[in-house]
């Protein structure tokens, strides 16, 4: 039989593709290092250990400061930051207690006079905080957009809403599942993709605003026979979510990323 089946993770739009599966994270007397084959790429010194989202360096922690090996273990950026955070092709750090935002080789593209930063584009938009305000940069320049958008608040949107979870991981396994469900009992495989034996991973991007609606969806990944529309479709015609995002103790506007994939078994 054909089935369809929808998968879906949050804030996430692509699996890194640069991962080698051969580099391996061990640890040895208390201290991590990198082995690819049982040889040795980096001495087994560090605290601690993360690979970053593209999977083309690693984070690395000593002596309470961050910073970066890449594939061959030799040091990208250097160990100096308070604290260091994986953006798909940016890295947020923190030196003196302010904020900034890095590229993987250690250039600034914003500088560090945050006390905060949600997200860093290309285009050198930026949402930050500031003296206690979130606000967003343009080229450098203070925005006058008070519609702000966070893609990492502090909770994450509720598509519904547990009464009895004790835990915030509780909540939301709960509104996952629900939004699954509801994804996977909407979804219809379209018939031109059926017809052409299409399959593969859509990617829908939406706003959940302040008061729960689904605004701006797009397509951000298609794969063909109608698939970007459907889902686009079943996102379009989701009911209110019963929670929006908090940041700050604020209910907030929040990006949501959808990948559903359409599989026929």
């Amino acid at each position: 039989m054909e089935k369809l089946l929808a998968v879906f993770f949050a804030f996430a739009v692509l699996l890194p593709t640069q991962i080698d599966a051969q580099i391996k994270i061990k640890k040895k007397k208390g201290k991590y290092g990198l082995v690819k084959k049982k040889t040795k790429i980096t001495d087994f010194e560090y605290d601690s250990i993360e690979r970053s989202f593209s999977g083309d360096y690693y984070l690395v922690r000593k002596d309470g400061h961050w910073g970066a090996v890449n594939k061959a273990g030799e040091i990208s950026i250097p160990i100096t930051y308070e604290d260091l955070t994986s953006r798909f092709e940016y890295l947020i750090g923190q030196k003196a207690s302010k904020q900034g935002v890095i590229d993987t080789l250690n250039k600034t593209l914003l500088p560090f006079e945050y006390e905060d930063v949600d997200h860093y584009y290309k285009d050198s938009i930026a949402l930050v905080e500031q003296s206690g305000k979130w606000f967003y940069l343009e080229n450098e320049a203070r925005s006058e957009n008070e519609f702000l958008v966070f893609n990492e608040p502090d909770k994450l949107p509720e598509f519904m809403h547990c009464q009895t979870c004790n835990t915030e991981k509780e909540k939301s396994d709960y509104s996952k599942k629900h939004l699954l469900n509801y994804v996977f009992e909407n979804v219809k495989y379209p018939k031109e993709a059926f017809e052409s034996r299409i399959s593969g991973m859509v990617v829908i991007s939406f706003i959940v605003t302040k008061s729960g609606d689904v605004v701006e969806s797009k397509v951000l990944r298609e794969i063909g026979g109608n698939c970007g529309a459907e889902a686009l479709r079943v996102v379009n015609n989701m009911p209110k979510w019963q929670k929006p995002a908090v940041n700050d103790g604020e209910i907030v506007n929040s990006k949501f990323i959808l990948p559903v994939r359409f599989s026929l078994k």
